[in-house]
């Protein structure tokens, strides 16, 4: 039966490829350029989408779902295919329960000449720690937007690599490598590359590094556009009268109390405004003022906090947090703010043999007076490495990152992360200078009242990644209850800012009238769906928005694997 369903989808893969106008492609020559930009990822690393770190040029997708997901900038040689650099993509689904197809990846929108062949072609390895005997459990895909489309759930297009191999987590093999000839059909096309985790099976984790990812061809002529990332959907963008050139500066003062921890420690360690947290298990934890100078970065104290697994060498628990939180007053709700902060990672002994990212700080921030860390409105990793020995203290890292308000008083938490259960180790994060400014806006004329006019093909996923905010920052600002509905005409309240560099002007007002949904472009959502020959459910429910489970579930099917051509799915 295995054998059976891979050569179908041997078959279905080749029809997609025929259809899509890809075919086996050799080099081309060495006068074409790369119409992709920082695919080596040489060219450095940003937080985008809250997704955590993305290759500059490169915007970030999940279906989010009952599972968590991390983008990081690996350095491990083993793990990099060339250079120092690879995209790290990270599915776990550590909790009790799980859903099936989760899905993560990255994408971006090339400048292109409309006629023209292209040679595509991406390096990757797929590596886990479990032993599960399907050796198709993992996988790595990539689709095409012939129109420069952003909205992953809208390509139909996607191609299964046939990357078999699974390595250990930390045992990386060889890079496996996919090419294929892409014929340009407008001045833009936009490249999706998308990792699956096909099983809802709980406590697992598969890391994918991406490297070399490369489109060659004839540069694109003048009129082609950008050849950046795109950050904004197809068809999206500023109301042309109304656009001003603008910039934020965040120097206002620091809402934050005893953020650079001078203003004095508790007798427990923790520093005076703040509060103490952990999540017990098999460890112990400690909270200390730390004076030495070559771990405080700057005045003469920093916030420690000690994770450490010494006296329990022969049984430990992975996913081991502690950090501290303060209420933080004052604030717009809708305004923008930077949060800043300047961290170090320390160990006992040197493990640098292991995963890069064993240890790791987070932030994140809840809205009102909300102690509840487990269950952040917004978390995300803080890019800080290396890894010292705890003996051997180097460079602080420092991180900033803008977010919009979304009340007047948020709980800003900061913490520390032992992801392995590994024993007879200790992790020491040192923490200073923690900030939270409010931005301004200053422009060359015209208005900056911050909004945004719904248009044909719009997400709200789409629009915050637009303008470097969140979905649930703007449904917040926006009182939106159905992040899956916005209207046509509808006029958004968003940050001061986007990735254009624009400041909308507000336009009169317009009554909301036709709804946008998510992965069908400018058509309104439809109720059913009638099964075609070649579909699959996990296929509809990614080009719908819908889960599997979902799907499942409306229309009283057992098995997920079992549908048939003509068959009318009602669509929740």
């Amino acid at each position: 039966m295995r054998i059976k369903q891979r050569v179908i989808g041997a078959a279905m893969i080749l029809a997609v490829i025929l259809s899509a106008g890809l075919v086996s492609s050799s080099p081309l020559a060495a006068t074409s350029t790369d119409a992709l930009k920082n695919g080596n990822f040489e060219g450095g690393f940003t937080s985008a989408g809250g997704c955590g770190a993305v290759g500059k040029g490169w915007s970030c997708f999940t279906n989010g779902g009952r599972a968590a997901y991390g983008f990081y900038d690996d350095q491990w040689g083993k793990t990099v295919w060339d250079g120092g650099h690879s995209q790290l993509i990270e599915i776990n689904t550590k909790q009790n329960s799980s859903e099936p197809d989760r899905y993560a990846g990255i994408y971006q929108t090339a400048a292109v000449s409309k006629g023209k062949a292209y040679d595509f072609a991406i390096r990757g390895m797929i590596r886990a720690d479990d032993e599960d005997p399907d050796p198709w459990r993992y996988r790595v895909q990539v689709g095409f937007d012939y129109s420069g489309g952003s909205n992953w759930a809208a390509v139909t297009n996607w191609v299964e690599l046939p990357w078999d191999t699974i390595y250990s987590r930390t045992g990386p093999g060889a890079f496996s490598e996919y090419r294929a000839k892409v014929t340009a059909t407008s001045s833009k096309i936009t490249v999706f590359v998308r990792t699956w985790m096909k099983w809802g099976t709980p406590y697992r984790e598969v890391d994918f590094n991406l490297d070399g990812i490369n489109l060659f061809g004839d540069s694109a002529t003048s009129s082609g556009g950008s050849s950046s990332g795109s950050t904004g959907s197809s068809g999206s963008g500023s109301s042309g009268s109304g656009s001003t050139t603008t910039s934020l500066t965040c120097s206002g003062s620091n809402l934050v109390a005893n953020g650079n921890f001078e203003g004095g420690f508790s007798a427990a360690g923790v520093a005076k405004s703040w509060t103490s947290f952990s999540n017990g298990g098999r460890a112990a934890y400690g909270f200390y003022d730390e004076t030495w100078a070559p771990v405080v970065y700057e005045g003469k104290h920093a916030q420690l906090i000690e994770i450490n697994t010494l006296g329990f060498a022969a049984a430990s628990d992975p996913n081991r947090y502690a950090g501290i939180y303060q209420v933080v007053k004052g604030l717009t709700k809708g305004k923008t703010y930077q949060v800043s902060l300047a961290g170090m990672l320390r160990e006992r002994t040197d493990n640098s043999d292991e995963d890069a990212y064993r240890y790791e700080i987070l932030w994140g921030y809840n809205s009102g007076a909300d102690a509840d860390w487990a269950n952040l409105d917004f978390k995300e990793y803080v890019p800080i490495k290396p890894i010292y020995l705890r003996t051997a203290p180097g460079a602080y890292s420092t991180y900033s990152v803008k977010f919009v308000a979304p009340a007047d008083t948020v709980t800003l938490f900061v913490m520390a992360h032992k992801k392995w259960a590994t024993g007879a180790r200790e992790l020491d994060a040192d923490i200073d200078a923690i900030s939270v400014a409010p931005c301004s806006t200053g422009s060359s004329g015209g208005s900056t009242s911050c909004t945004y006019v719904v248009k044909r093909g719009d997400t709200l996923s789409s629009i915050a990644v637009k303008y470097g905010t969140t979905v649930a920052n703007l449904a917040s600002l926006n009182h939106i209850k159905n992040v899956n509905v916005i209207f046509v005409g509808q006029v958004l309240k968003v940050p001061c800012s986007s990735s254009s560099g624009t400041v909308v002007k507000a336009p009169p007002a317009v009554t909301p009238s036709e709804p946008v949904t998510p992965g069908l472009g400018s058509e309104a959502r439809p109720t059913t769906y009638t099964i075609k020959k070649g579909d699959t459910l996990s296929g509809i429910a990614a080009r719908t928005g819908a889960s599997v489970n979902a799907l499942m579930q409306a229309n009283g099917i057992s098995n997920a694997n079992r549908i048939y051509a003509g068959q009318t799915l009602r669509l929740p």
